[in-house]
């Protein structure tokens, strides 16, 4: 994609290399210049980002085509829905006479739809469709994540790397898990445990483990907990996400909500979003949106300062998403199953230590008292995210499918907090008396 821009006169200087004088080993090497952003410089992506949408620039009267090239592309992939088989291929069709007066080919397509698929030439599919039978669409990796284009879906495919136990081995499998969405975040956050066992932080010392290397062995103690996590990976295999958010049938002005938890525990904070969309009381589609987990902030000391952690990391986390949502989102619920959170975010008069003070100061910024509510540990999907949990466990838990309230109607909710519940971490109030002294005169 880098070598369709052109490099302007005054910046090929920046782009100079060394090559043999007319491509001939046998001659001397000479000094060239690059007359095309070229693979490796930094940066390439932004210029070629900027000169995609810049094709754009005088389009009218196609605004879908105009959105899919200036918001559906990281650098050269292109990746968006559409409402029927008409509009996918207007917009595909669209796209491509933009791009080609500009000399970029826009080709490789894949579709979970066999008739997008059949509306091009055998030539502008995907490599993999080029024999594609007529109940058959092949897979697309796309930056690690596996798209079943055959029943829409999105798998997770873990190829672990053959590393030693060692500190540097450990690290590799476990930034070798790529998982922007969160899929699978808490199974990867019992891997980030075992790192912290590893590496633990400066008031966590062990001898032990300070005594070895980078590539020393380490511990056999630790090994079984190791291999056992890196055994479970294989299960990942089983895991299917469907891609839509909004099934096909569903009504065009239906209600879009997103529902928000949060939780933490000793070891980890977390949170879960989901995309409730509500055709009638009894037609309701739950999907889900994002998750993460983290390892427990050093600083929060106390169950509550992870819960209220949590709850930050929710609330910004919902920001992102509302950012990037092209839905018309009509609420936004944010739930916890802390008391003392929410009695934080509702307290009007007490004051608190400053710890307590910038967080709830931060998730009062991005969201109002009104949208938060209690919801019980039990029914709370956030605690799968807080809690390391094997592939098994989470294909059979409430992960992917929210809880069960979410399904039906829920305009009764719990109450906020409780009245009168005891907050920690209260700032002591100070007060100044002051007494003045009169004197009168009866004359």
């Amino acid at each position: 994609m880098f070598n369709n821009f052109r490099v302007t006169n005054p910046h090929k200087d920046f782009l100079r290399f060394y090559w043999f004088s007319e491509n001939n080993p046998e001659k001397e090497i000479i000094e060239f210049r690059s007359t095309c952003h070229i693979f490796g410089c930094t940066s390439s992506p932004a210029v070629a980002n900027f000169c995609l949408r810049y094709t754009t620039r005088n389009v009218a009267g196609k605004e879908a085509v105009r959105k899919y090239i200036q918001n559906s592309f990281y650098v050269d992939d292109g990746l968006s829905s559409a409402n029927s088989v008409d509009e996918a291929i207007d917009t595909l069709r669209g796209a491509i006479d933009i791009l080609a007066p500009y000399n970029v080919r826009l080709h490789k397509i894949l579709s979970s739809s066999p008739e997008v698929l059949s509306a091009f030439p055998m030539s502008e599919r995907s490599d993999n469709c080029h024999n594609l039978k007529s109940e058959e669409i092949p897979s697309q990796r796309t930056l690690g994540v596996l798209w079943n284009a055959d029943r829409d879906v999105f798998q997770v495919e873990v190829n672990v790397p053959d590393k030693s136990f060692t500190k540097r081995g450990i690290l590799a499998v476990i930034n070798s898990l790529f998982d922007p969405l969160g899929f699978i975040s808490p199974i990867a956050l019992a891997g980030r445990l075992i790192q912290r066992l590893i590496l633990p932080p400066k008031t966590m010392r062990d001898p032990e483990i300070e005594a070895c290397d980078w590539d020393d062995p380490l511990p056999e103690k630790y090994l079984p907990l190791w291999e056992n996590w890196k055994q479970s990976l294989a299960d990942l295999t089983t895991l299917e996400i469907p891609r839509c958010y909004i099934p096909s049938y569903s009504h065009k002005d239906s209600i879009k909500e997103l529902h928000v938890f949060a939780d933490a525990s000793d070891d980890a904070i977390g949170y879960v979003i989901y995309l409730r969309s509500i055709n009638s009381p009894v037609d309701i589609h739950v999907s889900f949106v994002i998750g993460g987990s983290k390892v427990a902030p050093q600083g929060a000391t106390t169950m509550p300062r992870l819960e209220l952690c949590a709850a930050v990391e929710a609330a910004l986390n919902t920001q992102n998403v509302l950012r990037e949502l092209s839905i018309d989102i009509a609420a936004v619920f944010y739930y916890s199953d802390s008391r003392v959170v929410l009695g934080y975010l509702f307290n009007t008069k007490r004051r608190f230590l400053k710890y307590v003070a910038r967080r709830v100061k931060i998730i009062l910024s991005v969201s109002e008292r009104q949208q938060w509510n209690y919801v019980k540990s039990s029914d709370n999907p956030a605690d799968l995210s807080s809690r390391p949990q094997s592939p098994k466990e989470l294909s059979k838990s409430m992960w992917f499918t929210g809880p069960n309230f979410l399904h039906k109607d829920i305009s009764i909710r719990d109450a906020k907090c409780t009245p009168g519940h005891e907050l920690p971490e209260t700032q002591p109030e100070m007060k100044t008396l002051q007494t003045s002294i009169s004197s009168s005169s009866l004359l």
